[in-house]
């Protein structure tokens, strides 16, 4: 089995070779061990055109007057 892949290295080939025995390997999907695959994380949409933006909001707003009456009434006598 040949590849020939490019990276910013520049060009380079692996060969792989077995004694008349089958390799059960994918063509397409290798992975080598020094060059793992690297995964981008991409940061969760929190703003308001979120899905469930709206329920957040509206239980954080109940949270924070149901702490501000809290206050008001534990602090005033």
């Amino acid at each position: 089995m040949e590849k020939q892949f490019t990276d910013r290295n520049g060009e380079s080939k692996v060969i792989i070779e077995s004694n008349e025995a089958p390799l059960n390997m994918p063509n397409g999907n290798i992975t080598l061990a020094n060059r793992p695959k690297v995964r981008v994380k991409t940061m969760p949409n929190i703003g308001p055109k979120s899905n469930g933006f709206a329920g957040v909001a509206t239980l954080a707003v109940i949270i924070a007057l149901a702490g501000v009456l809290i206050a008001y009434f534990t602090l005033k006598y």
